[in-house]
Order: structure tokens, then C-alpha cells, then sequence
């Protein structure tokens, strides 16, 4: 019935060419691509020496990363290979004498028989294809792929089913894809035809449809679901394949993509033309979510670096000093001595010298456990150096602040001040609510909300896969491993530490030296990978056109499973991250503190029993390496279960 609405529709408007996309149309592949490239490495190592197979893989989906980053998606199989060859001359150099032509070659020799190893005609498209052909309608294929026209004749030509086609078109070609529209205009110009005479068929709403309508191309949408492989053993296999490496915290991938597409969903039904993500988890969750939108074709959101800290945005946030509480310090710790608590103030050196020189008889480094009754720090509020440095600083760090975010170029008068960021109280939000004394209207998105903070109208904050409000989330109990989140999206900068004014306005001051540098580069292999798999499983949802329920309940089983199942690798790897953790907000001393003194205690005992017998303690599943037989029940086994009673899992 399909394809008699399409043959009636041509032979009343004197269709003269038919365009058909390739891949998921007239043709479809058995695997996914990850595991394509896995077919294709085994046979690039016959001719290869055989320990270059997983850095052979590993530098494909690396340099596959940069093109789509920086070359936005137009680049050939040439290019890459050329980058893949280089990066395998580095590592293996000198051993590695295969010349640079030669490879490229063979390369693309392999990756088309791959291809037609693994590829399968669509039946009901290529009847239609034949009818079109019968009714002197030429056939041309439009495609957006790394492999030119010759490759794809050659893929296409290993099924004898498709053997009426006039011209193939492919983006890498002509550095123009179909799916920004470009790719049409080339076609319609080389075949000297006009739009109103073709149609287009294809799978892609936005590539085949859209963009085709464009050009007055009359587009016919044939949606294809694979009956080769389940949708929910398609996003399994991405996991399992990219986990033949030593790169770990890929279980991470499912709620990643789960948190970036409600969070695409918010920002359109909320109208968000520019989103702002903040330092430093912000650099890769700005980097991953670029990536989504060029995938799912969303041009009309701006995304922007936003450089702030809790600690660089306390002190132009508050009030003057007769109207300020301090509750946003005090509701971290209130067991402070007068160092420190002018430290979270982000006092400099010099000044915090000034300041004690003036308090006579006060032991500026005791710790007090209730700092904020205590008569030390009214002393402090009433002392004149302190009162002067204090205004001098908020005033101009304050203003130097509200520059910085100008120069962003967005009308906030008349638009929120969209922020997103992992979690898990908004304190930076806050902050920056009150840097504009509540006249801009902020809204955050966060992977999960523990706390809401000082929400208000003007102050709203969603946690998009867990939150506290307005009920605790159904799902909550499922993130019980949620600080591990900001511990892998470590920045490749230092922290923000101020701002400052010069002649150009104000800018962001950030520390010299990035005292998270070691776990940066730790980490940075599980950031580049996660962005390969967070595209692979979109196209995958793109592909069987799940909905927003189906995708919910495919993502949180997944990541269920994957978070209390882990690996050894993976263990290691979380326990690494823990030990690289440096980040602390208020230096505070608590030595003093009860609590802090049987936090210790309880620290020092985990270290012992983690060292002697190879325990791992975590908020997820149990392992332990010597003893499993003793100890699989312990630890993250209770939690799960006190989780599960709750009825949060």
C-alpha cells in the first residue's frame, strides 16, 4: 500500500528522479557500527602486527571523536585513516613500516567488505526502488557517510538486487551533508533538476524529510525497525564491546544518556535558547551534550562554559555585613575558627594578616565548634578592618562577576538564566541568584537533587534523574553511587578562585596550577570513550524510534544492573577516583568535633580492612578480592537491601 501512494503520487506529478538514502534504507546493517569496527579490525590485523589490534581500535573511535567534534561531521575515510595511521606509527614507531598509502587502502579495502559481510537489502525499498525504475523515474542515492561513492557502489553492487541506480551522492565528497540541507543543493544542481520533480526516501525524519522539503523535494518517510537484534540487546552490546579494554566507569554511559535527553526535552518545553553549564563537572557535560544536539539536528540552543565556583561566587552573593547571616557557610559547618572562616570568604593572604593584626587576644586558628554563637566571630563583625575589607571585597568581586556574565551576550531581562550542572544542593545557583539580588530569573537542571537550597520563584531547580522535591523521586535509591559522578567529570583547568576587572570587563581568575591535574589525565580515556557510547546508544534510540517510557525503563534497568554488578576493573578504578578526590569547599578544622573524630575512626577502619583484605567499600555492589566467599554479602549488599525495603529501588 506504501508503495502505491509513492508510485500514484510520481506518475501524477512527472516525477523525474527518485532519491533513496542508503544505510537503514535500501540497505541495513546485522550490527551495530562499534561492533563493525571490531569485524573490521580482525581483518586489518592479518597485515598487522597482532598486539596493534586494540590500540588499532582504540585511535578509530578516538580520532572519530575529534572529527565529529572539530571537523562537524564533514570529513572522509581518508582523513581518518590518516589520523589512525599516525597515532599507530606513534605507538608502535619503529616497529610499524607499513606505508601510510598502503594502509589507507587496505583500510578502506576491508572496511567495504566488512560492510557487505554485514549487510542485508531492505526487500520492501528495493520493490519500490524496481517500480520506480519500470515508470522511467531514475534512481540516485543520497547519503551522508565517511565513504565515497565509489565505496558505496561497491557495497551496494554486492547485492544484485541493486543494480538501477544512475548516481550515488555522498556528503564526504562534496563536504556537504544532507543533513544540514547542503548535500540537496549539490545533487539538484549536478543533475540540473528541479526539486518539485524528485522525491525522497528515507528513514531520518530530520535528513529525509525536513531538509529534503526544503528544496520542494516531495519526502516520503519509510521508518525501519531491525528484526536482527532487540533494542535492549543493542544498547547491551555497546557496553559489552567497548569494554574489551582496560578503560573503565563505562556503566556510567546509560544514565549520562537518560539525563541528557530529558534535559534536551526541559529545555524546549522550557524555550531555552542559550544554557549555561558550570565549572568544572560543566566542561565535560557541555563537551557531551554539543555532541547530542549535532546528533538529534538541534540547532536553536546555544550551550556556554560558564567559569564559577562555590568558592568564588560566596563572597559577591552576599548582603552587606549588617544584613548578612551567613547562613550559606553556617549550613555547611558551623565548627570554624576565625582562619577559616575568612578563608570561605575567599579573603586573600594579605587581608586575613590585616584582619588578625587588629583582633587582640584571639587565637584566630582555634577551632570553635559553634563558631557562629560563639563571641569570637561577633568580635570579628565589629571590627573596622574587617567591615572595610569586607565591602571592598564584595563590591568588586560583585561587580567584576556581573561583567563576566555579560559578556556572554544574553538578554536576561527578558530570558532565565538557564544553568546545568550535576548536583546536588544548587549552591552555585544560589549564589548567583543573589548576585543579582533576585531580579534575574534563574532556572537549574541537575543530574539529582539532595537538597533544594534557597529555592524561590525566581530560583528554580529539577533534578532530572533524581530529586527530593516536590516527593522524593521513585527511582532515588537507584544513584547510590552519585559522587562518584562529579568525581570522573574532572576539568582539564584549575579552579575558579575570583574575579577580577580589567579594560576589556570582568574575567574569571582561575588557580595555576590544577591541583586535580593527576585525576584529569586518570580519567580522561573513560571521558572519550563515554562520548563515543553516549552517541552510539542515541543513534540506536533514534534508530527503533523508542519513546520517552520505553527509553526510561531500557536506561535505568541497564544502569541498575551495571551499577550493582560491577567488575574488578571497575572497582579499581572508582577506588582510584575516590583517592584522587582533593576538592573540598571550606578547609574547616573539626578537631574539636565529636563527629569528625568518629568519622576518622571509621575511615581509618575502612582503610585497614580495604588493605588487608582487599575490600572494596563503596554505595554500590560488594567485592571482595581474596575473601569472596566470606564477604559477598557485606557493605553494599545492606545498602542495597535497606534501598530496597525503603521501596527507592
Amino acid at each position: 500500500m506504501r508503495n502505491l501512494n509513492i508510485l500514484d503520487y510520481c506518475k501524477k506529478n512527472n516525477i523525474k528522479w527518485a532519491f533513496f538514502d542508503c544505510f537503514d534504507t535500501l540497505i541495513h546493517r546485522t550490527i551495530t557500527e562499534e561492533e563493525l569496527i571490531h569485524k573490521w579490525s580482525i581483518k586489518m590485523i592479518e597485515y598487522l602486527p597482532l598486539e596493534l589490534r586494540v590500540p588499532l581500535i582504540r585511535a578509530r573511535f578516538d580520532v572519530i571523536n575529534i572529527f565529529h567534534q572539530e571537523a562537524n561531521f564533514n570529513y572522509n575515510y581518508e582523513e581518518i585513516m590518516s589520523s589512525v595511521y599516525d597515532r599507530l606509527v606513534y605507538i608502535q614507531n619503529p616497529s610499524f613500516s607499513l606505508d601510510k598509502k598502503r594502509f589507507i587502502e587496505l583500510a578502506l579495502e576491508k572496511e567495504i567488505q566488512t560492510n557487505c559481510d554485514f549487510c542485508v537489502i531492505d526487500r520492501e525499498n528495493v520493490a519500490l526502488l524496481h517500480e520506480l525504475s519500470a515508470l522511467c523515474v531514475k534512481i540516485a542515492v543520497v547519503s551522508d557517510f565517511y565513504i565515497g561513492a565509489k565505496g558505496i557502489r561497491k557495497i551496494l553492487g554486492s547485492k544484485k538486487e541493486l543494480s538501477l541506480l544512475d548516481k550515488v551522492f555522498v556528503s564526504c565528497d562534496y563536504r556537504s551533508r544532507k543533513a544540514d540541507g547542503d548535500l540537496y543543493r549539490v545533487v539538484l544542481d549536478r543533475l540540473n533538476v528541479d526539486g518539485r520533480r524528485c522525491v525522497m526516501i528515507g528513514d531520518n525524519v530530520v535528513s529525509d524529510v525536513k531538509r529534503a522539503r526544503k528544496f520542494q523535494i516531495r519526502p516520503f518517510h519509510r521508518p525501519y525497525k531491525s528484526e536482527v537484534v532487540s533494542l535492549e540487546g543493542a544498547l547491551e552490546h555497546i557496553y559489552e564491546r567497548n569494554c574489551i579494554d582496560e578503560i573503565a566507569g563505562l556503566h556510567y554511559s546509560y544514565s549520562l544518556s537518560l539525563f541528557f535527553w530529558r534535559l534536551l526535552n526541559r529545555l524546549r518545553e522550557t524555550k531555552q535558547k542559550d544554557v549555561f553549564f558550570l565549572a568544572r563537572e560543566g566542561e565535560f557535560l557541555k563537551k557531551a551534550f554539543d555532541r547530542y544536539l549535532y546528533i538529534n539536528n538541534c540547532e536553536s540552543i546555544r550551550t556556554h562554559y560558564l567559569y564559577v565556583s562555590r568558592k568564588a561566587t560566596l563572597m559577591p552573593s552576599l548582603d552587606s555585613l549588617d544584613k548578612e547571616g551567613f547562613k550559606r557557610i553556617f549550613r555547611q559547618t558551623t565548627a570554624l575558627s576565625v582562619e577559616t572562616f575568612l578563608k570561605s570568604l575567599n579573603f586573600p593572604l594579605n587581608a586575613r594578616k590585616e584582619i588578625f593584626s587588629c583582633l587582640h587576644n584571639i587565637d584566630c586558628k582555634k577551632v570553635h565548634p559553634h563558631f557562629d554563637q560563639h563571641m569570637v566571630f561577633f568580635d570579628l563583625c565589629k571590627q573596622k578592618k574587617f567591615r572595610k575589607l569586607y565591602e571592598e571585597q564584595r563590591k568588586s568581586t560583585r561587580e567584576a562577576l556581573i561583567s563576566y556574565i555579560k559578556t556572554f551576550g544574553v538578554d536576561f531581562a527578558h530570558f532565565e538564566l538557564a544553568l546545568v550542572d550535576v548536583g546536588w544542593k544548587g549552591t552555585i545557583q544560589d549564589n548567583l541568584y543573589h548576585v543579582f539580588n533576585g531580579m534575574v530569573k534563574i532556572r537549574g537542571f541537575y543530574m539529582g537533587l539532595t537538597s533544594l537550597g534557597d529555592i524561590q520563584i525566581n530560583n528554580m531547580k529539577e533534578g532530572l534523574l533524581f530529586s527530593v522535591a516536590p516527593v522524593k523521586s521513585k527511582e532515588y535509591g537507584t544513584w547510590l553511587n552519585r559522587e562518584f559522578y562529579e568525581r570522573f567529570m574532572r576539568a582539564s583547568h584549575g579552579m575558579t578562585l575570583c574575579y577580577r576587572m580589567n579594560e576589556s570587563g570582568g574575567y574569571p581568575v582561575l588557580e595555576e596550577i590544577n591541583t586535580e591535574n593527576e585525576a584529569y589525565h586518570f580519567v580522561r580515556p573513560t571521558q572519550e570513550k563515554l562520548l563515543t557510547i553516549l552517541l552510539s546508544i542515541e543513534r540506536l534510540f533514534q534508530f527503533y524510534e523508542a519513546d520517552e517510557s520505553e527509553r526510561s525503563k531500557l536506561l535505568l534497568s541497564l544502569h541498575k544492573h551495571f551499577v550493582l554488578h560491577l567488575g574488578k576493573k571497575d572497582i579499581i578504578f572508582e577506588r582510584r577516583l575516590f583517592d584522587l578526590n582533593k576538592e573540598s569547599f571550606i578547609g574547616s578544622e573539626r578537631d574539636g568535633d565529636l563527629k569528625n573524630t568518629l568519622f576518622k575512626v571509621l575511615q581509618n577502619v575502612k582503610h585497614i580492612m580495604k588493605e588487608f583484605f582487599s575490600i572494596e567499600f563503596y554505595n554500590g555492589p560488594f567485592r571482595a578480592y581474596r575473601y569472596p566467599m566470606y564477604f559477598f554479602m557485606l557493605w553494599g549488599r545492606c545498602i542495597y537491601w535497606k534501598q530496597r525495603i525503603r521501596g527507592e529501588l
